[in-house]
C-alpha cells in the first residue's frame, strides 16, 4: 500500500537497514501505510487454542501470545517468513545478559522439550529447512545475476546463518520483541514499520492505525497505558481496514531519516538518558546514539545544585517544600523575585539546578555538569554532587527513589487506578523534595499523583450526582437538654458534604500538581515542547479542573 516514490529501504552505518523519504512530507501527511506481515489477534475463549494454550501457560510458564505468534510465523509462506526475518534484530549473541534474550532462550529450549501442540516440530524443523533453501536460492541468483565475485561469494558462504530449531525460534521471538506493533486488538509486524529508526528527541512520525486507535510504540509492550499517545487528528481511512500507518508530525523533506519514538509519546520521553537508555537496551537490545542522548544537554535530570541551593534547604537537608513544590501564590510570588531581580540586572534568588552535558562527558570533559543558576561546574561524580548534604551513597539516594518509581509507574501500567494510596501527597512532597523538581522521578511520581487524583475525583463527582439528598434540618432544642439520637445524626457532615470536600482536595492537588509540572518542564524545555510532552496529561486534568469550578 505504500508506493515506491514515497519511502525508500536505505543501508546506513551503524543503523542497518533504515526508512528514508523520497518525497516531502507535511505535519500529518501519511508517510507509510501498509497491511501487516503478520497478525496475531488476541486469544478469545471462542478460540479452540483458548483452553490448551491456557493449559500449557499453567504448567510450563510460556503465555499463549508467545505459542500464536510462533505458530503464525510457520503457518506463513517461504517468502513471508523471509520477510519477518528482515524486519531485524539484535545478535543474541552480543546480549546474552540481557533479560529478554535468556527469556528467548528458555522458551525456545521449554517449546522444543515440550510442544505446545500437535506437529510443532514438524513445523519448525520445515520452517528451518525453508530459510534454508531460501538461502541458497538468493546465492544462485547473485551467481547468475553476477553481483560479486568469487571472494565475495566465498565470504558469504562463511557467514551463511545456519537456521537450526533452537536458533529460529530464539530469533523470531526477538524479532516479536523488538518489532511488534500493537494493531486491532493484537499484534502485527510490519516490513515498511519495522525500518523505522528509534529517537529519543522529537521524532517525525508516529504510528497509527486506520480504525483511528492512538499510537502504540513498538516491542513487547506495545499497547500499554503507559504508552498513550496524544491525538494525531481523526482516523484516516485507507484502501484495506487492516492498516498500520505513520503519519508525520514535522515538516519532512526527501532524503531525509524517518524516524519515531519505541517508548511512545507519552511520559516516557521525559525520563533521564541513563535511565531511558537502560530502558532501551533491556527492551529492544541496542544502546541509543541518537542527538538526545550524545550531544544535548541531560534537561531530565537536573540536581539541586550543591553550590547555591543551601539557602532552600530546611532542618532536614531537604528543599523547602514552597521551593520543590509551592502553591500558586507562592509560585506567583518568587515569579514576581525572579522578574524583579532580572531588571535589577542580579541572578535572583532562586535554586540553582546541575545539568550533565552529554556531548562534553562523551567527549571526556573534566567538569561536563553545570549549575544553571550560579555557573558552577562539577565532575561527573554523582557521589560528590549529593554528598554535600546526604552522607549516604548515590544508589541509595537518588538510584531507590528512580527505581521505586519505576516500580509504581509498572503497578499503574497494570492495574486502573481505582483508588489513591495511603500518604500519597505525603510521598510526592518528601521525593521531590529530595530529588528537585528538575529530576524525571519527581515528574514522572507527579504525573502518577495527578492521574490518581483525578480519578478520585471522578469518582466523587458520580456519587455526588447519586447520593441522596441531605438530611432535613432538625429543629433546634434546649440546649441544657442532652442532645438526642437525631441531633447527634444532624451535628455529622452529610454523604453530600463529605464527597464535595473530597472532590475539592483532589481538584486541588492536580491543580498544584499540573502547575508544578508545567513550571520546570516549561522553564527547561520551552512551553512548546513541554506542552507536547505533557498534553496528553494535561488534557485530562484540565476536564478535572473544569469539573471542580
Amino acid at each position: 500500500m505504500t508506493e515506491d516514490t514515497a519511502v525508500a529501504i536505505e543501508s546506513r552505518s551503524g543503523l542497518g537497514n533504515v526508512l528514508v523519504a523520497t518525497k516531502a512530507f507535511k505535519p500529518g501527511d501519511v508517510v507509510v501505510c501498509e497491511q501487516p506481515l503478520l497478525h496475531v489477534p488476541q486469544l478469545k475463549p471462542s478460540n479452540p487454542l483458548y483452553k490448551p494454550l491456557q493449559a500449557y501457560f499453567e504448567s510450563h510458564g510460556i503465555p499463549a501470545s508467545v505459542v500464536l505468534k510462533l505458530l503464525a510465523c510457520f503457518s506463513a509462506s517461504s517468502a513471508e517468513q523471509s520477510r519477518v526475518l528482515a524486519c531485524g534484530s539484535p545478535d543474541p549473541a552480543a546480549f546474552a545478559d540481557a533479560a529478554v534474550v535468556k527469556q528467548a532462550q528458555l522458551f525456545a529450549g521449554l517449546l522444543l522439550e515440550h510442544p505446545p501442540v500437535p506437529d510443532f516440530l514438524e513445523l519448525v524443523d520445515s520452517a528451518c529447512k525453508q530459510q534454508q533453501q531460501q538461502q541458497l536460492q538468493e546465492e544462485e541468483e547473485a551467481l547468475d545475476a553476477q553481483q560479486q565475485d568469487e571472494a565475495e561469494v566465498g565470504g558469504k558462504q562463511q557467514q551463511q546463518q545456519q537456521w537450526g530449531p533452537h536458533d529460529l525460534l530464539v530469533k523470531l521471538w526477538l524479532v516479536w520483541v523488538t518489532n511488534g506493533h500493537s494493531f486491532r486488538q493484537g499484534s502485527a509486524l510490519f516490513h515498511f514499520g519495522s525500518k523505522l529508526t528509534h529517537t529519543c528527541a522529537a521524532p517525525n512520525t508516529a504510528y497509527r492505525t486506520a480504525s483511528g486507535d492512538t499510537a502504540p510504540v513498538h516491542g513487547l509492550g506495545a499497547g500499554d497505558s503507559s504508552n498513550a499517545q496524544q491525538q494525531l487528528g481523526p482516523a484516516r481511512p485507507t484502501a484495506a481496514a487492516a492498516a498500520g500507518y505513520h503519519v508525520a508530525l514535522s515538516d519532512i523533506q526527501p532524503g531525509d531519516l524517518l524516524t519515531t519514538n519505541y517508548l511512545g509519546l507519552g511520559h516516557k520521553r521525559l525520563m533521564s538518558t541513563p535511565a531511558r537508555q537502560q530502558l532501551l537496551q533491556s527492551k529492544f537490545l541496542f544502546k541509543c546514539t541518537c542527538d538526545r542522548c550524545t550531544k544535548q544537554r541531560d534537561l531530565a535530570h537536573g540536581i539541586p545544585c550543591p553550590a547555591c541551593s543551601g539557602p532552600f534547604r530546611a532542618d532536614d537537608k531537604l528543599l523547602q517544600e514552597d521551593v520543590a513544590l509551592p502553591e500558586q501564590q507562592q509560585q506567583q510570588q518568587q515569579q514576581q523575585q525572579l522578574v524583579a531581580a532580572e531588571a535589577g540586572g542580579s541572578s535572583g534568588t532562586q535554586c540553582g539546578f546541575v545539568y550533565c552535558d552529554m556531548q562534553q562527558l562523551l567527549a571526556g570533559t573534566a567538569q561536563p555538569w553545570q549549575c544553571e543558576q550560579c555557573g558552577e561546574r562539577f565532575a561527573d561524580n554523582l557521589q560528590e554532587l549529593w554528598g554535600r548534604y546526604y552522607a549516604r551513597s548515590y544508589a541509595t539516594i537518588e538510584g531507590d527513589m528512580e527505581a521505586w518509581v519505576m516500580r509504581l509507574d509498572e503497578s499503574v501500567d497494570d492495574t486502573p487506578l481505582v483508588r489513591v494510596p495511603s500518604k500519597l501527597h505525603e510521598r510526592v512532597v518528601g521525593i521531590v523534595r529530595l530529588l528537585g523538581p528538575r529530576h524525571w522521578a519527581a515528574w514522572r511520581l507527579l504525573l502518577i499523583g495527578t492521574e490518581m487524583h483525578c480519578g478520585v475525583l471522578e469518582q466523587a463527582l458520580l456519587q455526588h450526582k447519586l447520593s441522596p439528598a441531605s438530611p432535613p434540618v432538625v429543629p433546634a432544642v434546649d440546649a441544657s437538654t442532652a442532645p438526642t439520637e437525631q441531633q447527634q445524626q444532624q451535628q455529622q457532615p452529610d454523604r453530600q458534604t463529605v464527597v464535595q470536600e473530597t472532590a475539592a482536595a483532589a481538584a486541588g492537588w492536580v491543580v498544584r500538581y499540573c502547575q508544578c509540572l508545567w513550571r520546570h518542564i516549561s522553564s527547561v524545555y520551552g512551553e512548546i515542547e513541554a506542552g507536547q510532552l505533557l498534553g496528553y496529561h494535561f488534557a485530562e486534568a484540565s476536564q478535572v479542573r473544569v469539573c471542580s469550578c
